[in-house]
């Protein structure tokens, strides 16, 4: 009897050490489960936060014209990449510096929480829109402009721009949408004269005629000189 109880004892203690045994190796398989799982989630959000944090390039485009202001504004990165006097009119223009600011604004506030490439995207297609709406509002009438003057103008230009098509329609659109210009003038080409020279000004300046000192006659200008009224 004694030896029954005592091997009840037994079984009894070594089912509690099996049970205990069993216990440990489901606490252990849960606290590695729970570390891999850890682990893999923080990978992930380390990743997120690495790639959200990642600077998206602008899309630059392709400068597709010379003298167009909806292309240099839309592909401002590409078609003034370079700090070209040529391009100084078409990159500082006005209009086109406001759709710049309205582009980096966009970019500044997320409001939206947008990851950054759909960010980006969103932010240019606002500035395509903001870019389009130059020829909605583009009136250029050269009657705002006095007849030209033969003259070579003495002051800075605000900025110039040469070698390009339509030379003379384009000055004018210039000076017509460019705020502080007051003149400009166009010395166009002998050879092809759709093409030249294009300066304006937010001052109005002339100069002083100079003598031929073997004839005695004044030296004529080169330039056309056209002021607002």
């Amino acid at each position: 009897m004694k030896n029954n109880y005592i091997n009840y004892n037994l079984i009894n203690l070594v089912n509690i050490g099996l049970l205990l045994i069993v216990i440990c190796l489901i606490y252990k398989i849960i606290t590695i489960n729970s570390k891999e799982l850890y682990e893999d989630n923080k990978t992930i959000e380390e990743t997120i936060e690495e790639e959200d944090s990642k600077t998206i390039p602008e899309d630059s485009g392709n400068c597709n014209t010379q003298s167009d202001i909806v292309d240099f504004c839309i592909n401002y990165n590409s078609c003034c990449s370079t700090n070209s006097t040529t391009k100084e009119c078409l990159c500082n223009h006005p209009f086109v510096k406001n759709c710049r600011t309205n582009f980096t604004n966009c970019l500044n506030n997320n409001h939206k929480q947008l990851n950054k490439n759909d960010l980006m995207n969103s932010c240019i297609n606002e500035n395509k829109t903001c870019c389009s709406e130059y020829n909605n509002n583009l009136s250029i009438n050269s009657n705002a402009f006095n007849d030209p003057i033969k003259n070579n103008p003495v002051i800075k230009p605000l900025c110039s721009i040469n070698n390009i098509p339509d030379i003379e329609q384009k000055c004018l659109e210039l000076c017509t949408t460019t705020p502080k210009c007051v003149a400009y003038s166009l010395n166009t080409g002998v050879l092809v004269p759709d093409y030249g020279t294009c300066s304006l000004y937010d001052n109005v300046s002339f100069a002083i005629s100079k003598i031929n000192k073997t004839t005695g006659n004044p030296i004529p200008f080169t330039n056309n000189y056209y002021t607002r009224k």
